[in-house]
């Protein structure tokens, strides 16, 4: 009797044992789902970017701002006409702050191109996304000034338009982007997800890569920039996995 209870048991822990790992693949191929998703969506804002470049012949400023150079609107508010959000960028009133009252209507309202799917229970009008403004990249500051189409001075599949952040913010805050410095400077991995190793970018020919947290600062930092510091050869070499 009581071998028959031995043996069951262990045909419970075999089949408990069998269940989970049987559940891995699931839990994997959810994760990938996922990353697959926010790739998408990376490519999506790359391609209105690239739309209001094409249209006003410069890229967008970080953001706009009032006479006495206060942050008023996010460049994700200026992308709307591009991602078929026209009637939401008309309710917008760009003459007033973006957390304004009458504003503040519209900005907890979920925007799904700016947000990551693998973000764990999300805020209201968080957005997971941000550009890196600096002297030197494609947002210069002050960030009010658009950086002309043609100032690039080196490829597009070597320039990143936009990345993960780790932190997400309220997609209309026009005053949380990341910034050159803080890349230069930070001790731990600047930009990147809270939910996955590394970071998607989106660079400015349309390709999606993951960057490694073990990349070289140096060769980070010139994925920003719009000339280059590197000669071909370093250039080359760089791997940003």
């Amino acid at each position: 009797m009581e071998n028959k209870r031995v043996f069951g048991f262990l045909i419970l822990l075999i089949l408990i044992a069998l269940m989970l790992l049987s559940a891995i693949p699931l839990v994997r191929m959810r994760q990938n789902a996922r990353l697959d998703q926010c790739e998408a969506r990376l490519q999506i804002l790359a391609r209105a970017m690239m739309n209001y470049r094409d249209l006003y012949s410069a890229w967008p400023p970080v953001y706009t701002t009032d006479k006495n150079g206060k942050p008023l609107h996010s460049w994700r508010a200026l992308l709307l006409p591009f991602l078929g959000e026209m009637d939401l960028y008309e309710k917008i009133d760009f003459n007033e702050p973006w957390d304004s009252e009458k504003n503040s209507l519209l900005y907890e309202r979920t925007m799904i191109p700016f947000c990551c799917p693998c973000e764990k229970n999300p805020e209201k009008g968080f957005c997971s996304y941000s550009v890196v403004m600096g002297d030197n990249t494609l947002f210069p500051s002050p960030s009010a000034n658009s950086r002309n189409a043609g100032s690039e001075k080196k490829g597009m599949s070597d320039l990143i338009l936009i990345v993960e952040r780790p932190d997400p913010v309220l997609w209309m805050d026009p005053s949380r982007e990341l910034t050159l410095d803080e890349i230069r400077s930070s001790s731990a991995f600047p930009i990147g997800s809270r939910n996955h190793s590394g970071a998607l970018a989106v660079f400015a020919d349309g390709s999606v890569r993951r960057i490694s947290p073990k990349i070289d600062r140096n060769l980070l930092l010139e994925f920003f920039q719009i000339s280059s510091s590197f000669s071909n050869c370093e250039r080359q070499n760089g791997d940003p996995n």
